[in-house]
């Protein structure tokens, strides 16, 4: 499995070197990659199905999905065209949250019901034509936050077992029950939000969601459910996040990997107050470099590993999908797409590759960049008014 790991450390220029880089950069310590890949060799101290469930899933990637990406490439360059073909895809399904996070940029559209089973399903099955491995169902609500919403998130993992899902939760509301449904469903991986030490939590979460949130890891750990951590970094936790006593108090609550991701809001008074400046961005990148050489768990540095390889919505790697709206755009930070660029009402076979291969997403592609549109002052001008063309 180390082969693995290392394999992803090429330099190149072809899109599937991008992905590899990306990947490599994830880890970007020596350190790091090796507790990632003695993980991967091991998976020591999970469920026996959740083992045998993260093997099928892995080995349909290996040996269905990225053949038939690379066989999708192929074609493109046997007929001279640059299609986008995206690894991975967000997609926001869930519409209501128990809590009331400091500064959710979903904030202004929580309150409503979650997509249906049957939009959910077209969404993915669009997703599996284009051949992608791994969803995010992340954005918008909390996925554990009542019956309605459980149903279509275990129903929707245990009716696309070929897809890997992560599964975005602020950890408040998972029970036993829960616990007893995710061992059923090994495609799913909770990926469970939590920003520093107790106190540094509770002030963005909530008081009393830190106890919370740890209560439910350890219900997954003694279950042998593979989950990690995710910490949104921003002015006020960012040196609190990287603590040795906070990565280790996570291992220790059962985490296999942690992971960070920077602070950004649509509302640039939001972004402002809360929001890291590009100079404390590249700080705390170097500082998380630092930490991964001596954590207990393999940290992945998604904005850092962006910023090393370029943005990933611009090279095509990666959408964001609405699933309440069927709103396709680039990526959760950049949610801007022409009305057109919509899986609905146009239900039908290949409605995806069209909106991909429109006008406005081959423009988003023109324009490469290693700075994400989010955080950037000076991006160059791309209004989602004038391109029509889904």
């Amino acid at each position: 499995m180390r082969a693995v790991v290392d394999a992803f450390a090429f330099d190149g220029a072809t899109a599937t070197d991008f992905e590899g880089r990306f990947l490599a950069r994830l880890t970007r310590t020596e350190a790091s990659r090796n507790r990632l890949a003695a993980f991967l060799s091991d998976l020591s101290g999970l469920h026996p199905k959740t083992k045998a469930g993260l093997l099928r899933a892995w080995v349909h990637a290996a040996g269905t999905t990225f053949v038939h990406r690379e066989k999708l490439r192929l074609l493109d360059r046997r007929e001279g065209v640059v299609r986008s073909h995206p690894l991975d895809a967000i997609v926001a399904a869930f519409g209501a949250c128990n809590l009331s996070c400091q500064g959710c940029y979903t904030a202004p559209e929580l309150g409503g019901s979650s997509a249906s089973a049957a939009d959910l399903d077209f969404i993915l099955r669009e997703l599996r034509r284009q051949h992608v491995a791994h969803v995010f169902l992340a954005g918008k609500g909390e996925p554990f936050f009542d019956g309605a919403s459980r149903d279509l998130l275990f129903g929707t993992a245990r009716r696309h077992r070929q897809l890997l899902f992560s599964v975005y939760t602020n950890g408040t509301t998972l029970d036993d029950a829960d616990v007893a449904r995710l061992r059923r469903a090994p495609n799913l991986i909770p990926l469970i939000s939590v920003d520093g030490p107790e106190a540094v939590n509770d002030l963005r979460r909530g008081m009393g969601t830190f106890g919370k949130v740890t209560g439910a890891m350890r219900r997954l750990r003694d279950a042998g459910l593979l989950f990690g951590f995710v910490s949104t970094v921003f002015k006020g936790n960012h040196a609190a996040v990287l603590e040795p006593g906070f990565l280790q108090a996570m291992r220790a609550c059962g985490c296999r990997f942690g992971g960070f991701s920077a602070f950004f809001s649509p509302d640039p008074r939001v972004a402002l107050a809360m929001g890291l400046p590009r100079a404390e961005r590249e700080r705390f990148a170097q500082a998380l470099a630092t930490a991964q050489v001596a954590s207990p768990l393999p940290l992945l540095d998604l904005d850092g590993a962006e910023a090393h390889v370029g943005c990933r919505a611009r090279h095509g790697a990666t959408l964001y999908i609405d699933a309440l709206t069927g709103q396709v755009a680039p990526c959760v930070r950049d949610p801007r797409s022409p009305p057109g660029c919509s899986l609905f009402p146009h239900r039908r076979p290949g409605r995806l590759a069209e909106i991909l291969d429109s006008e406005f997403f081959r423009a988003y592609r023109s324009v490469t960049t290693h700075t994400c549109p989010a955080f950037a002052s000076t991006e160059p001008a791309l209004s989602p008014l004038r391109l029509s063309g889904c």
